[in-house]
């Protein structure tokens, strides 16, 4: 069995340098989340959770530290390593569910699969379990605004599962969605748990976090 964290960060910081004064929104974060964890990343607005999110997502990298994903060190990659890895590895699920609106649903799930190069029979198999998994077979059809809020965002979990990531990461996965689709949501998220998945949720709401299984609070870019 591999006892290798999932993500590993050491030492890390993040500085921006953009003003007459440089920011440093993480400081000396040192963290480890296995394969399997459920995992709330909560603080308030400034707290650096944002920034945090963009390094585990692949979307930033550390000014300072070292981030291991799966054992590999992309704390120095540049922007198309980190491309690849963020398409292959890492699985978003966002508050806003960024679907592509001229899209069916299917062809949304199909994206980052088209991107990886996977092969047509593959994608063709892969949308139709992912839809059917999250309970909506039957709307692979529909385009967004055709689909309920709760809707969107379950093509957005199938979408971001679709390359079997290492990490699920959502980001207020229910901020826009009313307290009996959110409950829907978030037990879909504890299945995918249940079942083995690594899941990172990024929040403010407390009723979102009790799902997880261990939360980590950021204050003034630490761990609090």
């Amino acid at each position: 069995m591999n006892h290798e964290p999932v993500i590993r960060l050491q030492d890390l910081s993040k500085v921006y340098d953009g003003g007459p004064v440089a920011v440093e929104a993480l400081k000396d974060i040192d963290l480890e989340i296995h394969e399997g964890s459920y995992v709330a990343i909560m603080g308030p607005s400034g707290s650096g959770k944002s920034t945090l999110m963009h390094i585990l997502g692949c979307l930033d990298v550390p000014t300072y530290g070292s981030y291991f994903l799966k054992g590999q060190e992309i704390s120095r990659y540049d922007s198309d390593q980190l491309a690849r890895v963020r398409n292959r590895e890492v699985g978003f699920v966002f508050q806003q569910y960024n679907l592509l609106p001229r899209l069916t649903a299917a062809q949304n799930v199909e994206l980052p699969m088209q991107y990886a190069g996977v092969s047509l029979d593959r994608r063709e198999e892969v949308v139709e379990k992912m839809l059917e998994m999250v309970g909506l077979a039957e709307r692979s059809h529909h385009r967004p605004n055709e689909l309920s809020g709760g809707e969107s965002q379950r093509v957005a979990i199938a979408r971001a599962l679709a390359n079997d990531p290492a990490i699920l990461l959502a980001d207020e996965p229910t901020g826009n969605l009313d307290t009996k689709t959110e409950e829907e949501i978030m037990v879909l998220l504890d299945e995918l748990n249940e079942q083995g998945r690594t899941v990172i949720v990024v929040t403010h709401d407390d009723s979102v976090a009790l799902h997880a299984k261990r939360t980590i609070n950021l204050l003034d870019g630490r761990i609090a």
